[in-house]
């Protein structure tokens, strides 16, 4: 059975509990059977015990709407991997670690994360010949890393404004690579 199944059941049991818990009060009182409040038919007793029941009915029910619309925490799912099983390992470790400096670019500062981009930007131009065809056959490049960097030392444009054009730098280097081209139509 799925848990749709058993709401209704699950939402009458929590209603009822509730009901006899917040009749409790009344109840005490009309077994102790205090004068005031028990007595012959001509006495307040029964509005009071019922106005008791409901005063005590008013004044839960708002934790009785929180046990009833309470939702159950659910886990994400962790981001799908990439599919990079066309490329060469080396390029693979390449988009693997542009994604996550493009993923942590917001948790860090700026210019460490420039760092981290111009190190992978060296290691774009230090790839061997394997992963240097793969780079020109999908058309990626790091080379507006370079950029960012000298319009960073340039201090012309403002830091908000650079860490969107390496986001889309990151972005772009790795839709490149991690998307397989087919052959072109000549």
């Amino acid at each position: 059975m799925d848990d749709d199944s058993r709401e209704p059941l699950r939402t009458f049991a929590f209603a009822s509990v509730w009901s006899i818990v917040s009749a409790l009060p009344s109840l005490v009182l009309h077994a102790l059977e205090i004068p005031g409040v028990e007595g012959d038919a001509a006495d307040a007793g029964p509005l009071i015990l019922s106005g008791l029941w409901f005063l005590c009915g008013g004044l839960t029910s708002p934790a009785l709407g929180r046990i009833l619309g309470a939702v159950p925490v659910v886990k994400a799912l962790p981001p799908a991997e990439l599919r990079l099983d066309h490329l060469p390992a080396g390029c693979a470790v390449l988009v693997r670690e542009a994604a996550l400096i493009r993923g942590q670019l917001d948790a860090m500062r700026f210019d460490e994360a420039l760092q981290r981009a111009w190190e992978l930007a060296c290691e774009v131009e230090r790839a061997g010949s394997e992963v240097r065809g793969a780079l020109e056959q999908s058309g990626a490049s790091l080379q507006a890393v370079r950029e960012i960097a000298a319009a960073r030392a340039d201090s012309a444009i403002p830091g908000a404004a650079l860490r969107g054009r390496l986001h889309a730098a990151l972005a772009e280097f790795e839709r490149a690579l991690s998307s397989p081209r087919t052959g072109l139509f000549r």
